[in-house]
């Protein structure tokens, strides 16, 4: 986009504008601008094409915009897994996820707190199909099964709603 832009409709001083966040509105549409200038003077915008993305729905985290995750990717990958639940890449992935998905329990149905990894692998770059959303009594038991070595990290959350249900048809057949 050029630098110093006129507005063609008042002759004012153009600024340029930077899209740093997708928010829930913006998926409502087939595309956004990431960049934009806008005059100071009365308000008109001017876009380029060039500076136009398309949303997809399952992967827009992923995308490059301008300088949020890919810049820091490496860090997110190396940095403790205590800081990266803290950081403001990980709160955006959760709204991400809990936009395309139900705020339930896998396990057990009730309202779900956390989201469980199922795999460390993508670290700064989770799939939906690799979080799985969680009431913390549930997911507490999960990393139990895990620490005692009775079920994997991948399937640990299948082992666990198994249980569960073995113990609630039995609890109905001794009823």
């Amino acid at each position: 986009m050029v630098k110093n832009m006129i507005c063609k409709k008042c002759g004012g001083k153009t600024k340029e504008r930077i899209r740093r966040k997708i928010t829930k509105k913006h998926l409502k549409k087939k595309y956004i601008f990431i960049r934009w200038r806008l005059c100071v003077s009365c308000g008109q915008l001017y876009f380029n094409k060039d500076d136009k993305i398309f949303i997809d729905l399952d992967n827009y985290l992923n995308k490059d915009l301008v300088q949020t995750k890919s810049d820091n990717l490496e860090k997110l990958k190396t940095m403790p897994y205590q800081s990266y639940l803290k950081s403001g890449w990980w709160k955006q992935r959760r709204k991400a996820f809990y936009m395309n998905n139900e705020k339930k329990c896998f396990c057990c149905g009730e309202k779900s707190e956390l989201l469980h990894h199922i795999t460390y692998e993508r670290k700064g770059e989770e799939k939906d199909k690799d979080l799985k959303p969680m009431c913390s009594n549930c997911h507490k038991e999960i990393h139990k099964l895990i620490i005692s070595g009775k079920a994997k990290l991948e399937k640990a959350h299948h082992v666990y709603k198994k249980m569960i249900k073995k113990e609630y048809e039995q609890k109905k057949t001794t009823t």
